[in-house]
């Protein structure tokens, strides 16, 4: 089910590059753990770089529902479903805030979304059992500085799990590629010397064959390296109680 081929291609289809593919595998080592949930739901598209196809995966095996308040990525990501032979429900909603699902979720995902507006966490807490909720790093340089997303401290998304009674399973930083935020290969032109394309190319093929294996080491990294440099940090809660 998490083959890193998958990942790769849906990055490429929704031209996300390397940077979405890396982050994609990075998330995966979370994902399959939950590989046997029946319900889940997608609540709310991320905000700029992706749509998170990488949680097309659990429509394999489970039924998928996506919310979103965003009628065009919502529309694009059931194309993309559809190309990848996966069977999701599309749920339109003005307001993430009022959404009222018919029933409850094994498992709510959240990409992106939260740091735009921390009160839909009280939301999520009455959809799903377990929620695994993505913000861009508020400590990093990444989306502060160079994207200008909102963003959250891993303090602080934590302090929302508390605030709202929700036990911590765990919380982390991810998608830290050993390579500088925003950094891109060159595009080629016609003015573009052979030799140079044929570089890219080499370039292209090396990261192709590493990044697999360079995502692996992602939750590894020394801790001030990880708090300056992840794209996102993540927390898993669940509610105490019987939901």
């Amino acid at each position: 089910m998490f083959q890193d081929n998958f990942f790769y291609e849906v990055a490429w289809a929704e031209k996300g590059g390397f940077g979405i593919w890396y982050e994609y595998l990075a998330k995966s080592r979370i994902f399959k753990r939950y590989s046997n949930k029946k319900n889940i739901l997608i609540f709310g598209l991320p905000e700029k770089y992706s749509l998170g196809l990488d949680t097309l995966l659990f429509a394999k095996n489970c039924r998928l529902d996506v919310l979103s308040n965003n009628k065009k990525d919502l529309e694009n990501y059931g194309k993309f479903a559809k190309q990848f032979k996966r069977k999701v429900k599309l749920i339109y909603s003005k307001s993430l805030n009022s959404f009222k699902p018919f029933k409850k979720y094994d498992l709510a995902i959240s990409t992106e979304v939260i740091q735009n507006d921390v009160f839909l966490i009280s939301s999520l807490k009455k959809i799903a059992k377990t929620i695994l909720i993505f913000v861009p790093n508020g400590q990093g340089y990444a989306h502060p500085k160079i994207s200008k997303l909102n963003s959250l401290s891993l303090k602080e998304l934590k302090k929302l799990g508390i605030k709202n009674k929700l036990k911590i399973l765990e919380g982390g930083y991810i998608d830290c590629p050993p390579w500088p935020a925003g950094a891109c290969l060159p595009k080629s032109n016609e003015e573009k010397t052979v030799k140079e394309n044929k570089l890219i190319t080499l370039i292209k093929r090396i990261l192709t064959k590493s990044i697999p294996l360079l995502a692996k080491f992602d939750n590894f990294y020394f801790s001030p390296w990880k708090q300056i440099n992840s794209h996102m940090v993540y927390c898993i809660f669940e509610n105490e109680k019987d939901f």
